[in-house]
């Protein structure tokens, strides 16, 4: 075969093992599946006849990893915080979306050491409240959570138990084993341009 491909963890230059298949009857189009051990960044070589074709950075993350803190239901003008722990996730992004139903609320995102993430935001008016939680574009299990937020006249007549009653907390668990990701490689001529399709 002339494609030949090589995927590696790129902190430890370990070889994953993968396999390919044609999934054409003219056999230039390619599928190759590699299962992912561990939440790091891993690089896939992708040659034709000996000769480097591309090299593509594949971002692996273990969102199962990801701890959301209790969030409490709030009051109209006073800051609600909830922190986000990401250890042992991977490389990326965490996103938080709040929406109040009418509008994208601001938030400020604080890093109080290494992958604990504090939340805070002020809410402008009463109702049901949507937190999105996402890394990567991906959004943790249990999200949108929603919480209830109180104008001030009427979070005074409530008990700090009743309040308490409304609290969550979300703690997400699984193995990494279970994510599988496959990728297509267009053979053609190496003067012409070879496409790759990945698949999550």
């Amino acid at each position: 075969n002339l494609v030949s491909i090589l995927v590696t963890e790129s902190y430890s230059d370990h070889i994953v093992p993968h396999t390919m298949k044609s999934i054409s009857n003219d056999k230039k189009h390619y599928e190759i599946s590699f299962i992912p051990n561990i939440a790091c960044q891993h690089i896939v070589l992708i040659s034709y006849n000996g000769k480097l074709l591309s090299t593509n950075h594949v971002n692996v993350c273990n969102i199962n990893k990801i701890h959301v803190s209790s969030i409490n239901n709030g009051i109209v003008g006073k800051p609600l915080i909830f922190s986000v722990d990401t250890h042992g996730v991977g490389d990326g992004h965490l996103e938080v979306t709040i929406n109040d139903g009418q509008r994208i609320l601001p938030a400020e995102l604080k890093s109080n050491e290494t992958k604990i993430f504090n939340i805070s935001f002020i809410p402008e008016i009463s109702g049901l409240h949507s937190i999105i939680v996402s890394f990567n574009g991906i959004h943790i299990e249990g999200s949108p959570f929603m919480i209830n937020i109180d104008d001030p006249s009427i979070s005074d007549d409530k008990s700090l138990d009743e309040d308490d009653d409304n609290d969550f907390e979300f703690l997400i668990g699984g193995q990494l084993d279970q994510n599988k990701i496959q990728l297509q490689v267009l053979k053609q001529d190496l003067d012409q341009k070879h496409q790759l399709i990945f698949f999550f």
